[in-house]
């Protein structure tokens, strides 16, 4: 099957002080019990010891995006749970690409265990000294150490949610009216990302990011 690429306007920054208002209100919606057992059984494949690995599946109802700093020193993964009105991130992880797959991770960021929230196109991480998984402190990432950061903010340059809304329901007219079914993905293959890294000092850097998305 054949892929289009789509070209997409980069969206106005958000201001810093914007970006400070949508991160202090995005506390995850409370989930039922069973749902977020059957959301851990689905993403159990992605928990190991290393990056995600490039040809790994992605679980039913799940989209994983895949951002690479355009320096080539920091990859951001982040799996999100596709909701009925919105995407959910489940967790994301920071590796180091340039070396082996096995000894590249930096840090792991789990929703379930309050590190990672996302709103709309923002996703944040909040590292915490204090768990093993975003806890080693001397590891290289966007310019500084992890024990130096307090959180880490991605900036999507598109709504994944919106996309893929959009995609389907253009599928779907085009079905209805040529009678042929037509498989649509919903996200471009390819786009753009910034992530801010805030410093426990105050200080902050900025980094730019290629990404993907699959199903």
């Amino acid at each position: 099957m054949s892929v289009s690429w789509a070209v997409f306007s980069r969206p106005e920054r958000l201001s810093f002080e914007r970006k400070m208002d949508l991160k202090s209100s995005m506390m995850p919606n409370p989930i039922p019990a069973m749902a977020r057992i059957l959301m851990a059984t689905a993403a159990i494949g992605f928990i190991h010891s290393g990056a995600v690995a490039a040809d790994m599946l992605v679980p039913a109802g799940h989209e994983l995006v895949e951002c690479v700093s355009v320096d080539g020193d920091t990859e951001l993964d982040i799996l999100f749970q596709m909701e009925e009105d919105r995407y959910r991130g489940v967790w994301m992880v920071a590796s180091d690409p340039t070396v082996a797959p096995e000894n590249s991770e930096i840090a792991r960021f789990e929703a379930d265990e309050g590190l990672l929230s996302n709103s709309d196109t923002l996703v944040v991480a909040h590292v915490d000294p204090r768990n093993p998984k975003t806890g080693r402190k001397g590891e290289r990432i966007g310019g500084t150490v992890l024990g130096a950061l307090k959180l880490i903010m991605l900036d999507l340059d598109v709504d994944l949610f919106e996309l893929n809304a959009s995609a389907t329901a253009d599928g779907a007219l085009s079905a209805d009216a040529s009678g042929v079914t037509v498989a649509t993905t919903g996200v471009p293959a390819k786009f753009s990302a910034q992530a801010t890294y805030f410093k426990r000092n105050g200080d902050q850097h900025v980094q730019d990011l290629d990404c993907t998305s699959r199903r």
